[in-house]
């Protein structure tokens, strides 16, 4: 008795060959996320303390068409792409506040 599933036959074939999954184990790599947060470095205003994560929803919310020119913060989240930013402290109260945040001091 043969059994036919889709008008294939389903038979056994005996000279087939089984291939174990490789038993070494890659790792990840870390995420850039945690990679950035690691630098402990302001992405707004340079090398500061006290790093946390400002987190936008989707990048569709950096659009705002109510002003001619975008803050810093949200130029440099358009530029890269991301909807995270490391910042320090002072520079995520000036984000939530509507303030303008530091600049990058050149080096």
């Amino acid at each position: 008795m043969i059994a036919r599933w889709g008008g294939l036959q389903l038979k056994r074939n005996l000279k087939a060959t089984i291939q174990d999954l490789p038993t070494t184990r890659n790792y990840p790599s870390r995420n850039e996320l945690i990679k950035r947060l690691l630098a402990d470095e302001c992405e707004v205003c340079g090398p500061t303390q006290n790093i946390e994560v400002h987190h936008i929803r989707a990048l569709k919310d950096l659009k705002d068409a109510s002003r001619k020119e975008k803050p810093q913060w949200k130029q440099i989240m358009s530029e890269r792409k991301r909807k995270t930013l490391m910042v320090c402290k002072d520079c995520h109260d000036a984000i939530h506040a509507g303030r303008p945040t530091k600049r990058r001091v050149a080096k």
